[in-house]
């Protein structure tokens, strides 16, 4: 016994199908059956509908047509039921057509027309199983993409991108490609060389963004990081986790990385403090609420680093210290120094350990160093120092060296900081 199964039709647009034909035999109370692959013209490119080839057992001769067709469905080792490859299509045109055609889509179409997405997507395989439902796979070229709910700005990017109804990837490579990410950094980079792995889970009121095994190489510097973010529906529980790590970068570099959404004051420290100078070995890590009502503490900052030939101003009326070398470690709202060595005006510092308190607040720390009189005495007048030590006015002189060791406490917004 033999029946053919054939099928004609347009499919979208003007991308006419030629026919997709299912063969079939009983023999030996087993059913072999296939599809020609027919070529389906779209435009310039070319659509391919491959074949599926399964083996499945035939019921009795008393079976049912719904469970001969049932079997007729079945795949060989849970092979997809249909498969479609096509060989090239535009990103922006595929974007566009969503947008005006699926409409009743809304969560879908809003993702798709939020991306933005540019470029070319080749090699392009849909299919759908039994198991998993719906899934794609396809190379992506010269990609651009446009930051929304996690998913980072991306220009110039290589990519594998695959997926199915509720988890999507995409392996992302490339040279001279430009990354941001809009919720947390209000500029990005121009990297040498970029590559990862985003990873997307879409759930009943759940969105879940994971970047891992990224790295880049942005001028000397090559950074590796992760991060993962979740969204409930719960806007309080959104949260995101961050690491980012570098071998060495210049402290101008490095204040790029710092989220836009830490303490503004903890912010404005550390663009204006950090004047210069090389960090290496340096990390950082952020977990924390998205958004966060006004004074909870739901947010947490960690940074670690050497430095060398730092240049560093604690506040405007203190003398700057350059060439400094030690490390540093920012641990949520406090940030604590250990110097190893540094100048200030004509001192030479031979170890200091600072802490900036409360968002720099205030600073109090420990001081060894060593210089000559005149240069000390010129130091305390010129710094906040004079008020407590007054009674040291110009007429005061001195010769000869000064060792030095102190404990100091220095108010930086004076409202909130602890007496002298």
């Amino acid at each position: 016994d033999l029946f053919v199964i054939r099928v004609a039709g347009n499919i979208v647009g003007h991308a006419q199908v030629g026919s997709v034909e299912f063969a079939a035999a009983r023999d030996a109370q087993r059913l072999r059956f296939s599809s020609s692959p027919p070529a389906l013209q779209a435009g310039a490119d070319q659509l391919l509908l491959r074949p599926v080839y399964g083996q499945s057992k035939l019921p009795e001769k008393d079976g049912s047509p719904l469970a001969v067709a049932t079997e007729l469905l079945k795949p060989k080792d849970n092979q997809p039921l249909f498969q479609v490859w096509i060989d090239q299509v535009d990103l922006g045109e595929v974007s566009g057509f969503v947008v005006s055609h699926f409409a009743g889509f809304e969560r879908f179409v809003t993702w798709i027309d939020s991306l933005a997405l540019q470029g070319e997507a080749n090699n392009i395989h849909l299919f759908y199983a039994s198991c998993s439902g719906p899934g794609y796979g396809a190379s992506l070229n010269k990609l651009a993409v446009k930051g929304y709910k996690g998913v980072p700005t991306l220009r110039n990017a290589q990519a594998r991108l695959w997926g199915y109804s509720k988890g999507h990837a995409i392996q992302v490579s490339g040279d001279d490609v430009y990354l941001q990410f809009p919720d947390l950094y209000t500029s990005g980079w121009n990297l040498a060389s970029a590559q990862g792995i985003v990873k997307i889970w879409l759930g009943r009121g759940y969105l879940g963004v994971q970047g891992t095994h990224i790295k880049a190489r942005l001028g000397d510097t090559v950074a590796a990081g992760s991060f993962a973010i979740t969204r409930p529906q719960t806007i309080s529980e959104q949260r995101l986790s961050l690491q980012i790590s570098a071998d060495q970068t210049s402290v101008r570099m490095a204040r790029t990385f710092v989220p836009k959404n830490i303490p503004p004051a903890l912010d404005n420290w550390l663009q204006t403090g950090l004047q210069a100078g090389r960090l290496s070995e340096a990390q950082y890590a952020y977990h924390g609420q998205l958004r966060v009502n006004p004074g909870e503490l739901a947010r947490r900052n960690e940074l670690i680093a050497n430095f060398s030939g730092l240049r560093v101003q604690y506040e405007p009326s203190w003398p700057v210290i350059y060439d400094a070398s030690g490390s540093v470690y920012v641990a949520g709202t406090n940030v604590h120094i250990n110097l190893q060595q540094g100048a200030s005006e004509s001192l030479q510092i031979r170890g200091a350990e600072v802490t900036l308190h409360n968002n720099a607040t205030h600073v109090s720390g420990t001081v060894d160093a060593t210089g000559d009189a005149t240069n000390m005495l010129e130091f305390v007048r010129s710094s906040p120092l004079q008020t407590n030590l007054a009674f040291i006015t110009p007429a005061w002189q001195g010769t000869g060296r000064v060792d030095l060791t102190a404990a100091l406490v220095v108010p930086i917004r004076v409202e909130q900081a602890p007496p002298l």
